[in-house]
């Protein structure tokens, strides 16, 4: 796997959704981290035997009879912001992206991870078909400028961004819990 490739994809993504500063991507649109799509739940988690309560962001975008649903999580127990998103959208699988924002020249420092679930429970990294795939779809809603609305119904999806993030964790050997 292409671990600049990866990193490329996901900060894209994130910074499509204004949660990361991009200078390659224009925005006409609010962030994803503005307080009118924060949610009720919580994401706890632990590092360190440290307990840790994160915010959770929510929307959704509705397009040529097709629902798009956006959740994310903050995961950060240090300076750097570090976020775990999941993405539905109707009839098509669920994916799970996970990045830390820090500078640097090493892909791997930002953690980046991509993966797709059919279920929403049982997770598999994503090959470069499926990133490449997942990417041109992201492009597709941002080109078409669609308005995002908060959340709602969205609880399956909660759901699977704990399992996504409890699935990175276990795949980088931490014993966090979500």
């Amino acid at each position: 796997m292409n671990s600049l490739l990866l990193r490329e994809i996901v900060s894209h993504v994130m910074s499509n959704f204004a949660i990361i500063p991009s200078d390659t991507v224009g925005l006409k649109t609010k962030s994803l981290l503005d307080e009118e799509y924060i949610l009720p739940e919580k994401f706890r988690f632990k590092s360190d035997g440290v307990s840790y309560e994160g915010r959770v962001w929510g929307c959704q975008l509705s397009f040529l009879q097709n629902d798009v649903k956006v959740l994310l999580t903050e995961c950060a127990s240090d300076e750097f912001p570090e976020f775990a998103m999941a993405i539905k959208s109707k009839d098509a699988p669920t994916y799970g992206m996970y990045f830390r924002h820090i500078e640097s020249d090493d892909p791997l420092d930002s953690d980046p991870m991509l993966a797709v679930s059919i279920d929403g429970k049982e997770w598999l990294n994503c090959t470069t078909f499926l990133q490449a795939t997942f990417l041109a779809a992201m492009e597709q809603i941002r080109e078409l400028m669609v308005p995002w609305q908060k959340c709602n119904e969205y609880k399956d999806l909660y759901s699977s961004l704990i399992s996504f993030v409890k699935y990175r964790d276990q795949f980088i050997g931490q014993s966090d819990e979500g």
